[in-house]
């Protein structure tokens, strides 16, 4: 793996460490597989410090996720603010919800459900945050689904997150000072969204994709075959926007299936 890389250098995994040491070396390691991640490169760095006050040795994992500028996504998501509202999120919108706490009620009484950021740069739109993967979190395979009482924990920590951010927005004196303080999470003109959806690589993109997941149905579920032939066929003719929801399939398509036939579409 190349460590030259403007994002990776001993800078500034010295400066996300937060601590004064040395490297002895860092290992980089590519998180997405091919099709996995077509906006933004996420990398593992495992990095071997030692500690300049204990002259302790330790090993640091963290993730480091920055543009991918050469795909065929970053101009369009760019464009949304997209990799802005991330890095502000996590670099500075999180720890002054968590600041705002402190000043309303002498404490932090909720935390943002999300890892801890240990560096952002706004210039760059590079940020550094924890590997959860480290703490023993995995990703649960989707195709398998949840029982209520996980979906029922899902929800909840979602509705600590709105809540807090929600909160904190009417905090301000009114909606234009929240905007003044955070640019980047104005509302996106609708044009600058018709620029991103009408992208001709996009619309290659979807059809390709829609292509895919039909042909992949029509194969698992011969027997509704003109029903798929149709929701094709409504699919292509309607803006992404409104047909976008169906890419929430489950692993055989059931749902889909299920939700075609009571529809009747």
């Amino acid at each position: 793996m190349d460590k030259s890389s403007e994002f990776i250098t001993e800078e500034i995994i010295l400066k996300a460490i937060n601590s004064k040491g040395v490297i002895k070396d860092f290992k980089v390691e590519n998180l997405c597989g091919e099709g996995e991640n077509y906006a933004a490169d996420i990398k593992n760095v495992i990095v071997d410090f030692t500690d300049e006050a204990s002259k302790a040795e330790r090993k640091v994992h963290m993730i480091f996720k920055y543009p991918n500028k050469t795909s065929f996504m970053y101009g369009n998501v760019k464009l949304l603010n997209g990799y802005q509202k991330e890095v502000i999120f996590y670099g500075i919108l999180a720890a002054d919800i968590h600041n705002w706490q402190k000043e309303c009620f002498g404490e932090v009484k909720y935390l943002m459900p999300i890892p801890n950021c240990f560096y952002a740069n706004e210039e760059t739109e590079l940020m550094v945050i924890e590997n959860l993967k480290v703490k023993e979190y995995k990703m649960l395979p989707r195709q398998s689904g949840r029982s209520f009482k996980e979906c029922a924990l899902v929800m909840k920590t979602l509705a600590v997150f709105h809540a807090l951010l929600h909160s904190y927005s009417k905090s301000f004196e009114s909606e234009h000072a929240f905007f003044e303080k955070y640019p980047c999470y104005k509302t996106v003109p609708f044009e600058q969204w018709e620029v991103f959806f009408g992208n001709p690589t996009m619309v290659d993109n979807r059809q390709s994709m829609f292509k895919t997941i039909i042909g992949s149905l029509k194969k698992n579920y011969p027997e509704d075959e003109e029903l798929l032939n149709d929701f094709h066929s409504h699919i292509q003719s309607t803006p992404y926007a409104k047909n976008s929801r169906y890419f929430y399939l489950d692993g055989d398509g059931v749902n889909i299936i299920s939700s075609l036939r009571y529809l009747g579409l």
